[in-house]
């Protein structure tokens, strides 16, 4: 080399020549773009991971609900069925225990 760095018309006419990326700097430079890129698309992939345990959890959790929901107005409905009968929770509890009713009737 005849010139140096300080000599900008030579350094240009050099540089004119060879590709940046193939420079040190630019072989730096271009590394780091990658590094950039490669990073970027693993955090979307956890972020796309996270969304969707995120989302598959709240659906089991409205699906629980549903069922515990469901479950209240099953109970519920054999409760009107126990009343429809004429009978009331005391009712049931008294006649499993031989036990007369509260107006004092006794069913012999």
């Amino acid at each position: 080399m005849d010139f140096a760095p300080n000599d900008r018309t030579q350094v240009a006419t050099f540089l004119k020549d060879l590709e940046w990326e193939k420079t040190p700097l630019g072989a730096f430079v271009v590394g780091q773009r990658k590094q950039k890129i490669e990073k970027q698309k693993l955090v979307e992939d956890a972020r796309k991971q996270e969304d969707k345990k995120r989302k598959e959890a709240e659906e089991e959790e409205r699906d629980i609900e549903i069922d515990e929901d469901e479950d209240e107005e099953h109970s519920e409905e054999e409760e009107e069925g126990a009343d429809l009968m004429g009978f009331d929770d005391d009712d049931e509890d008294a006649e499993e225990h031989g036990e007369e009713h509260e107006d004092g009737d006794d069913d012999e």
